[in-house]
């Protein structure tokens, strides 16, 4: 148990007095709650925004193609997730799920979110979306590029197209912290479109002792970040809301990190000494996202809250390195979000194509698994496209779905086979 919070932030003032003060909109969740009454209620979060606009009337059309395959088979998955964890008894806790996103969003796949998958929406607004970028993009040419970026009024060139790109991935994923205002829920489990929940039980397990612990966020180190972004578990709340604002606010920099600063750095000292021959002066903020979702989860739970638990320090810094003393931040060897969760970083994803033509027999098996879960998701949700004449990008994604998970299922039988003939030899 964290015992210190004498940095904790005291919220008076109810939400949407909050975001008014800033000048930005909280958009209202729209559909029905699933959560079972008398039991607490845990809700799975995603987040969709585009890094470019497309009908995406194949998946060949480009990267926002496949990542809304990605993103809608996901949804599909945990729906029926859910729907079943909520008729079971036995557990301790019930679920709902909710897509953020932005207006980049199709507003078909949107009708779908509704009408075929009964899940939970809550909008970004531009207005946000504007107050993030121009408070973070500190050079004149990107502070000049937010509008454009944000209205989608300026098309990708090859002069413009990584700046533009960057702007736009950068203010997508600082919304990550827009979970902190989904208040009627005791717990919220952010997951990327390449993270899936497998095992219920151990998550309704690990939910209960989270919800009684001091912890307001549990997450994993990172490989090059004090926090990975792609799952994590938070206590929603107004004072985490509070501080994602201000922090945006203020903005961020290299030097002194999130907010009016300084965040203490968090490596530790062999890794800091690492960083600063590599780079010839001391950053303590430089790392992997740390101008964005990760920087972000670090500053507010570990610096402003000061209540955050990063599991896997073994994994992740262990050896002969011994773990950091920070106030408010517990390093720990559990394991505790892995019992549940799988997030497939790296690629290939499942949701790529042929993500099982690789040699890694580890990934293989684990893309058999998450595709096992999206497949018969996908089919159950999206059935009707499968018998369109037009075969749009659900009936495209379903299939190319069906045939990785066939394609993965050969490569490990192949494999054991080839065991096999090694132990009769």
């Amino acid at each position: 148990h964290l015992l210190h919070h004498k940095n904790q932030l005291v919220a008076s003032e109810p939400l949407p007095t909050i975001f008014e003060k800033a000048d930005v909109r909280l958009n209202a969740l729209t559909g029905s709650s699933n959560c079972v009454p008398g039991k607490p209620c845990v809700a799975f979060v995603a987040l969709a925004g585009l890094v470019s606009p497309s009908k995406c009337d194949t998946l060949e059309e480009g990267f926002s193609c496949k990542f809304m395959c990605a993103v809608m088979s996901n949804l599909a998955a945990h729906g029926a997730v859910i729907t079943e964890a909520n008729k079971d008894p036995d557990l301790s806790v019930s679920f709902d799920m909710v897509l953020m996103h932005d207006d980049t969003f199709p507003d078909d796949m949107l009708d779908t979110v509704d009408q075929e998958l009964h899940l939970r929406r809550m909008g970004i607004s531009k207005q946000l979306k504007l107050f993030s970028c121009y408070n973070n993009e500190n050079n004149t040419t990107s502070h000049a590029l937010c509008k454009d970026s944000v209205d989608f009024n300026l098309e990708i060139t090859t002069e413009n197209e990584a700046e533009l790109r960057t702007i736009r991935v950068r203010n997508i994923q600082r919304m990550k912290l827009a979970a902190t205002t989904l208040t009627e829920y005791d717990t919220v489990v952010f997951l990327d479109e390449d993270a899936y929940v497998h095992d219920v039980a151990s998550l309704a397990n690990v939910v209960s002792s989270f919800m009684k612990e001091d912890l307001q966020l549990l997450g994993r180190l990172g490989h090059d970040s004090p926090i990975n972004a792609g799952v994590f578990m938070m206590k929603p709340s107004l004072e985490a809301a509070q501080a994602w604002l201000e922090s945006m606010e203020y903005g961020f920099s290299e030097d002194r990190g999130w907010g009016s600063g300084p965040t203490p750095q968090f490596w530790p000292a062999a890794v800091a000494d690492d960083l600063k021959n590599k780079m010839g002066r001391e950053v303590p903020w430089e790392f992997v996202g740390a101008d964005r979702d990760q920087g972000l989860l670090w500053h507010i739970y570990g610096h402003r809250l000061r209540a955050i638990g990063l599991e896997g320090f073994e994994a992740r810094l262990g050896g002969n390195m011994s773990k950091p003393e920070i106030e408010g931040v517990l390093f720990m060897d559990d394991e505790r979000l892995l019992s549940f969760s799988d997030h497939m970083t790296g690629t290939p994803k499942p949701a790529d194509d042929s993500p099982c033509k690789t040699k890694n027999l580890d990934r293989i098996r684990r893309s058999h698994r998450a595709l096992n879960m999206l497949v018969p998701a996908a089919k159950n949700a999206f059935g009707k496209h499968l018998h369109r004449k037009s075969k749009d990008l659900l009936y495209q994604c379903t299939t190319r779905l069906e045939e990785s998970a066939d394609m993965c299922t050969a490569k490990i039988a192949e494999s054991t086979g080839g065991k096999n003939k090694k132990r009769r030899k």
